[in-house]
């Protein structure tokens, strides 16, 4: 009988990364939940796929490489080999550039791009040891368009595209498939969090790709993983959006910054 495979998950307590983990566990994974050890981390390790000893949980901080190190040491003790590491671990927000502090950066920065780079330093030796793995860096589609109101979400979403992109290059010859997710809006906690935030021409822009389910993006991005793509998209409209991104990049820009100076037209009528 073949070996169960072993899927590692960041932030696989809550939002799109608990639906990888959902779906991991359908199609007979033993899974691993890399995440801070809070209330929904506990609910998780209370859940009956616990109890029947195919999901294994492990708290930790994504942006402390050292608690990500001994979190992958013994999610592989405890669960074998890693065959799947899918980085979904990050956090969100919004705000105008000049009305954000430094932390605010720094923090997005140091989870959101250092906490997706740990995981795979701590797994990619063994896989490359093997000649064989799959890593998926959850990026976002902010990563692909420079959109108002993102100046602290976005640049790490776009490190992890490029680490994402130079990666393939340089483990493709040790067997090993990296793929990057782009998924536009979904409807998480950290979604919530982030419209609690943002301004009325973030929100105007961040709508143009479509909003999905949790489930809806998971089961696309494993979809995308099954057929060996390295860019993965939650639907078709984002592709083709994305694709037009690439080939029009002035027409975009210029569409974008319409859609802001009519937003701010229409925001400041209303305070008169």
């Amino acid at each position: 009988m073949a070996a169960m495979m072993h899927a590692i998950v960041t932030g696989g307590s809550s939002g799109i990364g608990y639906a990888i983990v959902r779906q991991l566990l359908g199609d007979g994974y033993r899974v691993t939940v890399i995440a801070l050890g809070d209330a929904a981390l506990s609910a998780l390790a209370d859940s009956e796929s616990s109890r029947s000893g195919d999901l294994r949980t492990e708290p930790a901080d994504v942006s402390d490489p050292f608690a990500v190190e001994r979190a992958v040491q013994r999610a592989v003790a405890d669960g074998g080999r890693c065959d799947l590491l899918v980085t979904s671990a990050g956090i969100g927000g919004a705000g105008r550039f000049l009305e954000l502090g430094n932390t605010e950066f720094e923090r997005h920065m140091t989870v959101n791009y250092l906490g997706t780079l740990y995981p795979v330093r701590a797994v990619a030796p063994s896989m490359m040891e093997r000649r064989a793995g799959t890593i998926v860096l959850i990026s976002s589609f902010a990563a692909l368009l420079g959109v108002y109101g993102y100046s602290a979400y976005a640049p790490p979403k776009y490190a992890v595209r490029g680490l994402a992109e130079t990666l393939r290059t340089e483990l493709r010859p040790h067997g090993i498939h990296v793929a990057c997710a782009f998924p536009s809006d979904v409807d998480t906690p950290m979604l919530a969090a982030a419209h609690a935030t943002m301004p009325p021409e973030t929100r105007a822009i961040a709508g143009s790709a479509g909003r999905h389910s949790p489930e809806r993006a998971a089961a696309a991005i494993l979809r995308g993983v099954r057929r060996g793509k390295s860019r993965i998209f939650c639907d078709r409209r984002s592709a083709v959006l994305a694709r037009f991104i690439e080939l029009a990049p002035a027409i975009v820009r210029f569409l974008v910054d319409r859609k802001v100076r009519k937003v701010a037209a229409s925001t400041a009528e209303a305070k008169r």
